[in-house]
């Protein structure tokens, strides 16, 4: 019986040491697993560019023509004396570009963002939303005769540069179905 005692020591031991190891096996994978998705984006830029353009696709109609709505208006504003028909007019196609702005912005807004590019998405989200309040401001201007030359040439030359923060983004970012003409 002696003989077999220490066998059964060494069978124990084994045992044990097997279990340890498949413990410790366990927990490196679970470890593993955590990391893989502690450092993965939640979405990569290739699918919330494709999420991005779909709503592009969406909204690129009724951005693009109440956008033409205002080019073909604001002209037409005249920029001393009370409002009158043209100047509500235009108010009312820069109400239409604003809203439809903020469609498109919020269409954007709730698709997820790749860690890579978050800030860019996010910069690019509030110069869209500065840019619908630019319009609704104006609009309201133009409503409440407190439109002159001075701030159109304000407004023109901020909603230009917003334009251009975004017009960049989309760029950047190959939203190629936002961008005009594409």
């Amino acid at each position: 019986m002696e003989e077999e005692q220490p066998s059964d020591d060494k069978g124990k031991l084994a045992r044990r040491l097997a279990w340890w190891v498949g413990v410790l096996a366990g927990l490196a994978g679970i470890a593993g697993l955590i990391l893989s998705e502690l450092s993965r984006d939640e979405i990569t830029v290739a699918e919330w560019t494709q999420e991005a353009n779909a709503v592009c696709d969406d909204q690129y109609g009724p951005v693009i023509e109440s956008y033409r709505l205002v080019r073909e208006r604001l002209p037409m504003v005249n920029p001393s004396g009370p409002a009158n028909e043209k100047d509500k007019a235009a108010a009312t196609a820069l109400e239409g570009l604003a809203a439809n702005q903020r469609k498109l912005s919020g269409g954007l807004g709730k698709i997820r963002l790749p860690d890579s590019h978050r800030e860019t998405i996010k910069s690019m989200l509030e110069a869209l939303n500065d840019a619908s309040d630019e319009d609704y401001e104006l609009a309201d201007n133009l409503r409440l005769d407190e439109f002159n030359s001075k701030r159109y040439e304000e407004y023109a030359k901020l909603r230009n540069a917003l334009a251009k923060q975004v017009i960049d983004a989309w760029t950047k970012l190959n939203l190629t179905h936002c961008l005009p003409g594409e």
